[in-house]
């Protein structure tokens, strides 16, 4: 292996990866209200949390925060004895504009952040001077990496004969509001005029009205919701098990659907009062449907009679998740 890129699971403090004493460089990303039962509930706790990754004499980075999250993160960095740097934006290096592969104004942010983090680990393992790095045009092998780079799930977009599916997986305010931007600018470039659908889903600890009310603008003429959960147990799935007790793959699916029934009655109720309270002059809103599962939803769309219609999936990563399985399997049939 010549470079390991450790993700932390949840946090920074206490998080496994911090078995990994001395990296070359330690990144922050874009910080937002996530996880608050784990992190807190203020950017400044959630901030004070993921700045446990910073390590005594190595350097970190990250990228333009709001203030209360950038003055706790310049704290903890003082308290660990690193540095920490802001990673310029792409306009900074001389060969600007260069291609990214992934769409969205967010990725450039990203982009600025995984090229600082490139920069630090050719400086301690190749030698290369930090200063010239950061001040020179991006070599091919780096624009490539940015041109070629492929996040599933993540502004993507997946044409199928029977609907054109916009596929984000954002789930905090903030990420909501990128893909929110990313979807009608898509359509804008595309020219697209078809039916508009939404098909969403948040999990338990987060607010759906909370997540809905960025996407009030795009005017869907129809909303699903839908739990994450791939398809419903067939008695080949039965067929197939050995292990009838409580707890197995089955039996699991069947309670999650019972579970999920309520939690998308939530959703219902949230988008019909935000729908009602902020688009005006509206007297109708649009046709809501509820479903147990993905593939019922995808099914939904196939036989949608009206013409192609673009559909927006976002909410959760593991909505998005299924969605993206069952698209790729019904390709390959």
């Amino acid at each position: 292996i010549d470079v390991a890129i450790v993700e932390v699971g949840i946090g920074g403090e206490h998080d496994c990866t911090n078995v990994i004493k001395t990296p070359i460089v330690c990144g922050i990303t874009s910080l937002g209200l996530d996880h608050v039962k784990l992190l807190g509930n203020t950017i400044e706790q959630i901030a004070w949390q993921k700045a446990g990754i910073f390590k005594p004499d190595v350097p970190a980075v990250t990228v333009p925060q709001v203030s209360e999250a950038m003055r706790v993160l310049n704290e903890r960095a003082e308290e660990r004895h690193c540095s920490l740097e802001i990673a310029p934006p792409l306009n900074h290096y001389p060969n600007y504009p260069f291609q990214l592969s992934l769409a969205g104004d967010v990725q450039e942010i990203n982009a600025s952040l995984a090229i600082e983090l490139v920069f630090h680990w050719l400086h301690a393992r190749e030698g290369q001077s930090y200063d010239k790095l950061r001040t020179a045009p991006l070599n091919e092998k780096i624009l490539q990496g940015l041109a070629t780079c492929r996040w599933s799930g993540r502004n993507e977009i997946v044409d199928t004969p029977s609907a054109t599916y916009y596929v984000d997986g954002a789930h905090t305010i903030e990420s909501i509001e990128q893909c929110k931007n990313w979807f009608t600018n898509s359509l804008s470039k595309q020219n697209k005029s078809e039916r508009l659908i939404l098909l969403f889903y948040c999990s338990n600890d987060r607010q759906p009205d909370v997540l809905l009310q960025p996407l009030m603008k795009c005017k869907f003429d129809s909303v699903a919701f839908c739990s994450p959960i791939t398809s419903l147990p067939t008695i080949n799935d039965k067929n197939s098990q050995t292990d009838t007790k409580p707890g197995n793959d089955q039996w699991r699916a069947t309670a999650n659907i019972v579970s999920e029934i309520g939690r998308l009655s939530l959703h219902v109720a949230a988008f019909e009062k935000l729908w009602l309270s902020t688009i005006e002059n509206q007297t109708t809103i649009p046709s809501i449907h509820c479903f147990h599962t993905v593939s019922q939803a995808i099914a939904w769309i196939d036989d949608s009679k009206s013409s192609k219609p673009s559909v927006l999936v976002t909410g959760s990563l593991y909505l998005v998740g299924a969605v993206l399985k069952l698209l790729d399997k019904n390709d390959s049939n």
